[in-house]
């Protein structure tokens, strides 16, 4: 297998099921996909940072054999595999895990186990490109108007010292359920959103909104999706997210309609879009719905970034009977359903002028896909 050229320092966590690749390798699913492009023009992998990559991580905290740790699950099972000095995570997030365990272990605060007892569940760490600060999510096993302990109390103080913390939010999740977060938040320090700098553009998150977490190498898949939108395009983009894509695009295009069911992002682009220019402003749409709610308003670009399952059966023929749409572009982070969402848009008469892979998860058998059809 072929090595990439960056090389990469040696990771303590020998057992950590978090990568499941080298590294250093170009992944085999990348030759798979450029199999499949084989007739269809180029497909370049695009690299990035390959250590210290990681801007944005959800770990487990549980309670095992009288100690409470924090990490990633062993394969398969309920147990936690800790990780401290990840060579993944930038290294802001491995000191806001340093600090959360202290806290922990000062006021003997108890991870959960899966009979539903102990108080933290998981935290989320992500980190501001900008200022190196981390904006922390403790998922807590307690209701929203339960009052904390004096312990409980302590242990927050001892988090709120750290200058380390953008913000710290507490995210109430009492349900028995594989679910991370619940949908019952609360601010207890700092700023509501967290800013990234992606592409030479601020945008705002919410913790409850999804952000790519390597961000640097994702700027560069933005700057070469603007090269094959046409100049004055009328775009939908469907699953936007917080409308990175979109703004970003706004720059040049006639107009920018976005589609997202996350009422937590559709907060976070509001936040964004006062950072734009008055005229930028005015092509801009954001509608809080199902992307199968769409209609055709005369759009010529289309823009899909679904998440995993690929686009829904039913849209993707909805949209396919659209004559006003002479371009399509497809980011794809599971090369699976891309591959069956490819076919069907082949069939419909579309065909791919452009694709490029970018290596968003180094350490895995994974890649995001671009394409323009």
């Amino acid at each position: 297998m072929k090595r990439l050229s960056t090389s990469t320092k040696c990771c303590p966590h020998k057992d950590c099921p978090g990568c499941s690749y080298d590294r250093e390798k170009i992944p085999s699913v990348y030759t798979q996909v450029k199999e499949f492009f084989k007739g269809k023009g180029d497909f370049p992998l695009i690299t990035g940072e390959l250590i210290h990559w990681r801007m944005r991580a959800k770990l487990a905290v549980r309670k095992e054999k009288g100690k409470t740790r924090i990490g990633l699950f062993k394969k398969g099972t309920h147990s936690v595999i800790e990780i401290p000095r990840c060579i993944s995570h930038h290294p802001s997030i491995n000191l806001a895990v340093e600090s959360v365990n202290k806290a922990l272990l000062s006021e003997k605060i108890e991870g959960y186990d899966e009979t539903g007892r102990g108080f933290l569940r998981y935290i989320q760490c992500v980190v501001s490109n900008l200022t190196g600060k981390v904006q922390l999510v403790l998922v807590c096993n307690i209701s929203q108007n339960r009052k904390w302990s004096s312990k409980e109390e302590k242990f927050l103080s001892l988090l709120l010292k750290n200058n380390l913390f953008d913000s710290i939010w507490i995210n109430h999740q009492t349900q028995k359920t594989n679910r991370i977060f619940s949908d019952n938040w609360s601010l207890v320090h700092g700023k509501e959103y967290i800013w990234q700098m992606i592409a030479g553009h601020k945008y705002a998150f919410h913790p409850a909104a999804f952000s790519q977490a390597h961000l640097s190498l994702y700027g560069k898949l933005l700057k070469d999706l603007a090269k094959v939108v046409d100049k004055s395009a009328h775009i939908l983009e469907l699953y936007c997210g917080v409308g990175v894509i979109g703004l970003h695009l706004s720059k040049f295009a006639k107009k920018v309609v976005m589609v997202e069911n996350n009422p937590f992002s559709e907060k976070s682009f509001h936040q964004s879009v006062k950072k734009l220019n008055p005229t930028q402003k005015r092509k801009i749409q954001y509608r809080l719905n199902d992307a199968a709610s769409v209609v055709n308003e005369g759009f010529d670009h289309l823009i899909f970034d679904p998440p995993r399952k690929g686009v829904e059966k039913e849209l993707l023929k909805k949209v396919l009977s659209w004559k006003s749409v002479q371009k399509i572009i497809y980011v794809s982070c599971n090369v699976n359903s891309f591959m069956r969402d490819t076919s069907i848009l082949e069939k419909s008469g579309y065909k791919i002028t452009t694709g490029r892979a970018y290596l968003l998860f180094p350490g895995s058998n994974d890649i995001e896909v671009l394409a323009v059809f």
